[in-house]
């Protein structure tokens, strides 16, 4: 595969240089440890290579067979757009009617404090009214009239009396 190989020579050039494994191979021999020889490296790499094509090839034949998207899921989402939108539209009109009742009632509010205030002043002006006629009874005096009920309620009974005579 030509993108493994050249993955491959990318990766190698970039991880060691010549002296790098020069040096590496030195050490190992003085160390007595045991090197790789090229041959090994290769037969690694060409295994790696055709690990690599088999894989790739096996992703191919999984892409190939696997169910795509139905054409139902497209016509769902279409068919739910305009409930969407008509469900946005809804709620903006009920935020509108939300907006609209709450300063209504802001109104209201504010109207019902304007008639408490008039009320006590009214009440406060009455008050004020009475001390003053209290003031003025206490100048001049009043006096009393005669009861004239007791005498108005007999007149009616006697009334009434003689007409159904």
């Amino acid at each position: 595969m030509s993108w493994f190989k050249s993955r491959l020579k990318k990766t190698s050039q970039r991880i060691e240089s010549i002296d790098d494994v020069q040096l590496r191979s030195d050490i190992s021999q003085m160390l007595g440890l045991k090197t790789q020889p090229d041959e090994d490296i290769t037969a690694e790499s060409h295994h790696h290579e055709e690990l690599a094509q088999s894989l790739y090839l096996e992703a191919l034949r999984r892409r190939r067979t696997l169910r795509h998207r139905s054409s139902l899921s497209w016509i769902l989402a279409a068919a739910s757009i305009p409930i969407i939108f008509a469900t946005a539209i809804w709620g903006i009109s009920q935020n509108q009617k939300a907006k609209a009742l709450a300063q209504q009632i802001e109104l209201n509010r504010l109207e019902q404090q304007r008639l408490v205030d008039t009320n006590q002043n009214l009440q406060k002006a009455i008050q004020d009214a009475q001390l003053q006629l209290a003031k003025d009874y206490k100048q001049y005096p009043v006096l009393p009239l005669p009861d004239r009920k007791k005498s108005v309620n007999e007149l009616d009974v006697l009334k009434v009396r003689n007409k159904s005579n």
